[in-house]
């Protein structure tokens, strides 16, 4: 009962998330360089979007990596390394990643959730 309950949960948060555009889909940076990834939103973020950053290795489940506000704030613990932005009136949430190495390298993911969904 417990997992179909966590099942239900995680589906209807997937459902809720929006599809925002890549604003460039691959890097190919040098190692020990500054990365960052953008994904450009259909609107201005606001203060009831919330922004999620994802990495999937191959064969491997997506992994959680920090989340940020609309407005800019900081959702989750800072993670080493990376830092979340939002760049509102230009409708870009940006991940960077500090000094990437090979390790880093994987699938991307920003999800966007709204708080009030018709908005």
């Amino acid at each position: 009962a417990v997992l179909c309950r966590l099942l239900l949960l995680l589906l209807l948060l997937l459902l809720l998330c929006e599809d925002l555009t890549l604003d460039q889909a691959e890097q190919f940076p040098s190692e020990g360089s500054s990365v960052t990834l953008t994904y450009k939103d259909k609107k201005e973020p606001t203060g009831t979007d919330y922004f999620f950053w994802y990495r999937q290795d191959p064969g491997k489940a997506p992994e959680f990596l920090v989340s940020v506000s609309g407005t800019g704030a900081p959702l989750s613990a800072s993670v080493p390394g990376l830092s979340a932005t939002v760049k509102a009136e230009e409708r870009k949430v940006e991940l960077q990643i500090n000094s990437a190495a090979v390790r880093d390298s994987a699938v991307y993911y920003c999800c966007k959730y709204n708080q009030i969904p018709w908005m």
